[in-house]
């Protein structure tokens, strides 16, 4: 019989998008209902993702070149998660899962949830979901693999959770370890006991802390390597990775408000911070006084609805980012994908994290930005204008961004991010119904 390895209990935080290949969580095939509301797939791509963080900063700081780094992370993650080549260390299977279906309607004014719609298909969500999830042995593992397994897995639920527009605080979760008697694990159960718990972000900075270092330490155990020079500041790994000696590429914030909010207003709060307007034009219950991250980023703090983008960066945000009038598309005109360096989630009730991790693997070619100034009459829209074009290429060799005539360093583009994002959450930048929002954010310290 398969060595039990762990039983997690995981219970949603905020609402989780999951669902099949058509994005339902239930489907009719031949009179049978079927339903797919907690998929192990969606667990395992997550898990895998956070691991090879772990194992490409380890190689990063270590000093790995781009090809070896690669190379080890793919070795590692590949050995303990399986590949299409090579069967999985672990095994994982749902034991139950129970929840309640919920349509959105009242939410629409949280950013991203209007656009939740694939040819006309309305996209569900698991509220109140309960699921427990058992993780066993198929192949004999070691204490650092076991160690590495774990601590990658509870900072992907707790840093990342499940399902759709995840980054943005969707399907966070509570994690509960039910069995105690595994040594790898048992101090990790404690920690993400207290995290669940904990409100204080003093107190909060040093468990958050604990789970990191202790797992970036396992992989950089298993990588057989002992901890040597760091790359220099002015360079970028190659991939999104968690590199505890470089805080360009990866850091990480801790946020609290400093009066109870719901979900719905916590989920509203960190879509606004990236959107153009980002709450100075009310939408909902929210107002900002400070423009939002990526207002700034492309030089309309002033006028955040202004359409004549002066600074078209807003795609180190991801892509794609795309818009579209009634006549013709605007926005990055690209097939490029790059998830967003951002990643929100609720890590309790209280208290958001914001996770950031800046690479070097953006689309090297041109990219072309359009925009479309507005014909108004009596405060009325009647037509375009004008059509605005600039062009963005960044050098991958220099980390040099071009878009017309001018130039910007990427790692000054980064700071400019990470210096938004403070003013953003700032101590009463916020109003929320009215009432100037206290904030409290603090940045956890690896070095």
């Amino acid at each position: 019989m398969p060595k039990v390895l762990a039983r997690l209990a995981l219970e949603s935080i905020s609402p989780i998008s999951l669902g099949g290949y058509d994005t339902k969580m239930t489907r009719n095939i031949g009179g049978v209902q079927i339903e797919e509301p907690f998929r192990l797939s969606s667990l395992k791509g997550v898990w895998k993702w956070w691991m090879r963080a772990y194992v490409a900063g380890a190689a990063f700081d270590s000093g790995f070149d781009e090809k070896n780094q690669k190379i080890k992370t793919a070795e590692i993650v590949n050995n303990l998660l399986g590949s299409t080549e090579l069967a999985s260390s672990i095994g994982v299977k749902v034991l139950k899962t129970t929840y309640d279906l919920y349509k959105p309607k009242k939410w629409k004014e949280i950013p991203r949830l209007a656009q939740m719609r694939i040819k006309g298909i309305e996209r569900y969500f698991a509220l109140n979901l309960h699921a427990e999830v058992e993780i066993y042995e198929r192949t004999a593992l070691t204490y650092p693999e076991e160690r590495l397994l774990f601590g990658s897995l509870l900072t992907a639920l707790k840093l990342g959770g499940l399902g759709k527009i995840s980054r943005r605080g969707f399907g966070s979760l509570k994690v509960t370890i039910k069995n105690k008697s595994n040594e790898a694990i048992k101090d990790l159960t404690e920690i993400i006991k207290c995290i669940e718990q904990e409100t204080n972000l003093n107190k909060l900075e040093p468990l958050v802390k604990v789970l990191i270092k202790g797992t970036y330490n396992t992989a950089e155990e298993l990588l057989k390597t002992t901890r040597g020079k760091s790359k220099p500041k002015n360079i970028l790994p190659s991939i999104p990775c968690i590199s505890l000696k470089n805080k360009l590429a990866f850091s990480l914030y801790l946020i609290k408000p400093l009066m109870q909010m719901s979900v719905e207003d916590l989920l509203l709060i960190i879509g606004q911070s990236v959107l153009r307007a980002g709450g100075r034009i009310p939408r909902g219950n929210l107002y900002a006084k400070e423009a939002s991250i990526t207002a700034k980023l492309i030089g309309v703090e002033k006028d955040p609805l202004n359409m004549h983008v002066n600074k078209p960066l807003a795609l180190f945000l991801g892509l794609p980012r795309k818009g579209k009038t009634k006549t013709e598309k605007t926005g990055y005109l690209t097939n490029k994908r790059r998830a967003s360096p951002l990643i929100f989630s609720l890590l309790n009730n209280s208290i958001i994290s914001l996770t950031l991790m800046f690479s070097s693997d953006w689309p090297e070619e041109q990219i072309k930005w359009k925009g479309v100034l507005w014909k108004k009459k009596d405060k009325r829209i009647i037509g375009i204008k004008d059509r605005i074009y600039k062009n963005v290429k960044l050098d991958k060799r220099t980390l040099k961004v071009s878009f017309d005539s001018e130039e910007m360093k990427l790692l000054d583009i980064i700071q400019q991010i990470k210096s938004s994002l403070l003013d953003y959450f700032k101590d009463k930048n916020l109003q929320l119904k009215g009432q100037d929002l206290g904030m409290k954010i603090k940045e956890v310290s690896f070095l």
